[in-house]
């Protein structure tokens, strides 16, 4: 498979698994591209992580000789593009029956400001040095999160899990979950006990890229969601969502992270069963 495949077959799934309906049928993730890419190149090792800085790629080219990086988290010009991707969250919460008159203006605020701070990022480092080692360079970040959601809640559904300790033995028996918990970042109730029930269900928080504002969770209580359940949360943001009387879970941010992206990773192994991968960066993988 070429690199350009790899980045598309990752984009479709993404887009097969998007609980919304409006989505642009070219790639509509602007947190996700080819940062770097040599035409043509045929490839046969890939490193995989959820951050993929300057260490994970040197010793991706020089240790393992890989062909092709991938990050889950965004570089160079994923990173300009996360204000872009935080305006989604409008149609993310949409699904959760929350208008975007009720929540426009908080969300553009929220994605001006974040045009604003990335302006200090350093975009160009991953890149000059993927250039100077001529190694392959993409990232997928919605795309992946949304394959994370659609297995969490596939999950509630065939289990017909009922509380939030239903949710959280069910979540701590995937692999991903199994491992962060044996590295010390075991999935927990953060707000509410084992037999409070799940009710209305969020996920919002896996994606749009950012947080957004934390006026948001008022607005949720009042749409009826019960618990929110998140990768982690800031603890501004979570004080907000327990004020506005929502249970919350924390699933650990690489597990979470870590479920969508080896989901991803099987599907290239079924199409090319050659490519070996290599972990690193943060990914739980077996």
């Amino acid at each position: 498979m070429k690199t350009s495949e790899i980045f598309n077959l990752g984009i479709q799934l993404g887009m097969k698994k998007e609980e919304k309906n409006d989505i642009d049928a070219a790639n509509p993730y602007p947190d996700s591209q080819v940062l770097y890419a040599k035409k043509n190149r045929e490839i046969k090792k890939i490193a995989a992580g959820i951050d993929m800085g300057i260490e994970e790629i040197f010793l991706a080219k020089k240790m393992f000789d890989c062909d092709l990086v991938i990050s889950h988290h965004p570089y160079a010009q994923s990173i300009g593009q996360l204000p872009d991707i935080l305006l989604q969250q409008t149609g993310n919460l949409e699904v959760y029956g929350i208008s975007t008159k009720e929540i426009g203006d908080l969300i553009k605020r929220s994605s001006e400001k974040l045009k604003r701070q990335v302006m200090e990022d350093n975009f160009f480092r991953e890149i000059q040095i993927c250039q100077k080692l001529d190694i392959d360079f993409i990232n997928l970040h919605t795309p992946l999160d949304n394959l994370a959601v659609f297995i969490l809640k596939k999950m509630i559904a065939d289990k017909k899990l009922k509380t939030q300790g239903d949710f959280i033995d069910a979540v701590l028996n995937l692999s991903e979950f199994k491992m962060a918990d044996r590295y010390g970042q075991k999935a927990f109730i953060a707000n509410g006990k084992k037999e409070d029930l799940l009710g209305k269900v969020s996920f919002s928080e896996f994606l749009g890229g950012q947080e957004s504002d934390a006026g948001i969770f008022q607005i949720m209580k009042r749409c009826k969601i019960d618990t929110v359940i998140v990768p982690h949360l800031s603890e501004n943001f979570f004080q907000a969502a327990v004020r506005a009387g929502l249970k919350v879970i924390y699933c650990g941010h690489m597990a979470s992270d870590s479920l969508g992206f080896n989901f991803f990773i099987d599907e290239v192994l079924k199409t090319e069963k050659q490519i070996e991968v290599i972990s690193l960066g943060g990914l739980l993988r077996l």
